[in-house]
């Protein structure tokens, strides 16, 4: 996570620990982790192939974000990331927000750095954080249009 314009790597095995309340617009994990998403509306992935695993052990590449919450997210099918950059573009179904979001996979660090590169549009709030609901926890999750 990025804390006054400095990253911060934390790792999957280390205990959660809650965003600040402030933007957070990158984030630094491991290339097995995994990310999610929260949203108010129907959200539609464009630009790479985005990967869900659900049930657990089942991969199935999605082009869409339906309801509020989703995890187990990957841009690859066995749960990891491509080398390089490679960039995700997330559109709201409602308000016409846009995101494109920067997955940057260092294989040399074995690491990925998440970056929301842009956010378009009506919405107010678009940025990366932790956060736990209900029994579930949701990891990296990408925040737009709430």
């Amino acid at each position: 996570m990025q804390i006054n314009d400095q990253v911060i790597k934390h790792s999957s095995t280390s205990p959660a620990l809650t965003t600040p309340k402030e933007k957070v617009l990158q984030v630094v994990i491991n290339p097995t982790d995994r990310f999610s998403s929260l949203g108010n509306v129907t959200l539609y992935l464009s630009g790479c192939d985005v990967y869900q695993e659900y049930p657990p052990g089942e991969m199935h590449k999605i082009d869409k974000l339906v309801g509020t919450m989703s995890t187990d997210l990957y841009l690859t099918p066995d749960k990891s990331y491509p080398p390089g950059v490679t960039n995700l573009t997330i559109e709201d179904g409602f308000s016409d927000a846009t995101a494109v979001i920067e997955f940057n996979h260092d294989t040399s660090k074995k690491q990925v750095t998440i970056t929301i590169k842009s956010f378009t549009g009506a919405g107010k709030l678009c940025d990366i954080r932790d956060f736990p609901y209900l029994d579930k926890y949701y990891p990296n999750a990408i925040c737009i249009a709430l």
